[in-house]
């Protein structure tokens, strides 16, 4: 060290002058030199400074750099971070709609399967309905021909016994039941059973059997022996009231008039068929219009929706490409980042530690400032006074009255202190 040194030369300079072996020349080089060792200790502190302030500067200048490039590669990275998870979002949305569409698909094709199979059955229904309809019509027909036969020899001739209903009349019009009005089918039986009345009756009722009357007939009497002297007769009330004038008509017109109602009857019969018929027929034909216009509203969702579908599977395609590409792009950004955040964390450092170095510079410098001052001193003491030192090369001075000399013991003490163990001082 620069303090060493300085004790070296005082300590190599007291011999010499106790043997009185140095010039003035020598004397004064020795302390010049001190003296420029002392002011390049100040000028290096100057320079030092300097520089520092240069430094201090770069680095706030590159600090400030760095984090700028920190926070750009902070805000790079989230951008990228958002479109990622924005791309993630749009192909888990487009994902849900594909199984959404692909699930409506199958429904519609379930719901087509079934509305075909729904319609084959009604289809068969509506025909073995129709076919009843016109079984029954042929029925009717054939029912009018041969009661219309039974009553054409009813009205020939009243009396005839041969004449004979149509067999099984009524399994014929029970199995048509389920297509004809309930009241129709009545009055139908009812006239039937009436052309049917007994042939040796002479008196025919007007709208059907009047054996229930005959009973009233009966019940039409009185007994005298319940008539006393202070009863009066009435034949006006009770039992004694007349019976209801029972209207006849001859058997011929009878059946002819019977005729005539079954005829309306079954011609109404067939003409409910034919109604029927035609209502059964608009009803299919209407259900069958409707499954059309189903089936194609279907067909174009089912279209539309499987065109959708394949749009969603190539966007999903492309949009996955990009991730795979925002995915690559966002970790070269992070490396980026990493490798801001490291230069910023170094830069910090670099200057942190020029800043310990200036400030353990400028211990040193202080310190061997104050030591400088010292060596200064030390050599003004061991010198003494310009004339002493004259008096002294001169071989003039009184030695034993010389300052320096009394000095001698002291210098020699602070010799002995100095730790330096590559210092070797020969008196």
């Amino acid at each position: 060290m620069r303090t060493t040194a300085l004790y070296i030369v005082a300590m190599l300079f007291i011999p010499m002058i106790y043997s009185v072996r140095i010039s003035a020349d020598r004397f004064t080089e020795i302390q010049n030199q001190i003296k420029e060792f002392c002011q390049t200790i100040t000028k290096e502190g100057g320079e030092a400074n300097f520089r520092y302030v240069e430094e201090k500067k770069w680095c706030n200048a590159k600090i400030k750099e760095a984090e700028e490039l920190v926070e750009k590669r902070k805000k790079e990275v989230d951008a990228i971070e958002r479109q990622k998870k924005a791309l993630e979002d749009k192909i888990t949305d487009n994902t849900k709609a594909i199984n959404h569409y692909n699930s409506k698909i199958a429904e519609n094709n379930r719901t087509m399967d079934q509305f075909k199979k729904d319609r084959c059955d009604a289809n068969f229904n509506f025909i073995s309905l129709l076919r009843e309809h016109y079984d029954a019509e042929e029925l009717l027909k054939a029912l009018k021909k041969d009661l219309g036969d039974y009553l054409d020899k009813k009205i020939a001739n009243p009396e005839d016994a041969s004449a004979k209903l149509p067999s099984s009349f009524l399994e014929r019009v029970s199995a048509i039941s389920h297509l004809i009005p309930a009241a129709s089918q009545t009055n139908l039986v009812q006239l039937v059973q009436a052309a049917n009345t007994n042939t040796n009756t002479k008196t025919y009722a007007q709208a059907g059997d009047v054996s229930a009357n005959l009973g009233a007939s009966v019940a039409n009497r009185y007994d005298a022996r319940d008539i006393n002297n202070d009863m009066h007769v009435d034949n006006t009330k009770d039992e004694l009231k007349a019976l209801e004038h029972i209207k006849s008509i001859n058997p011929k017109e009878y059946f002819m008039k019977l005729k005539v109602k079954i005829d309306n009857i079954i011609d109404g019969l067939i003409a409910h068929m034919e109604n029927s018929k035609r209502d059964l027929s608009e009803k299919e034909m209407k259900a069958n219009q409707d499954y059309a216009k189903f089936m194609i509203a279907l067909d174009k969702e089912n279209i539309e929706l499987t065109r959708l579908v394949k749009d969603l599977v190539a966007e999903n395609v492309i949009l996955t490409e990009q991730l795979k590409k925002t995915i690559e792009t966002l970790e070269e950004f992070r490396k980026l980042l990493k490798a801001a955040e490291d230069n910023l964390a170094a830069l910090k450092q670099m200057c942190k530690d020029k800043d310990e170095y200036h400030e353990k510079e400028e211990n040193r410098r202080a310190k061997e400032t104050g030591q400088c001052a010292d060596a200064e001193k030390i050599f003004q003491d061991i010198v003494g006074t310009d004339e002493e030192l004259k008096k002294l090369i001169n071989n003039e001075a009184d030695l034993k009255k010389s300052e320096i000399i009394e000095k001698k013991s002291g210098f020699e003490n602070q010799r002995n202190a100095n730790k330096a163990a590559d210092i070797k001082i020969v008196f």
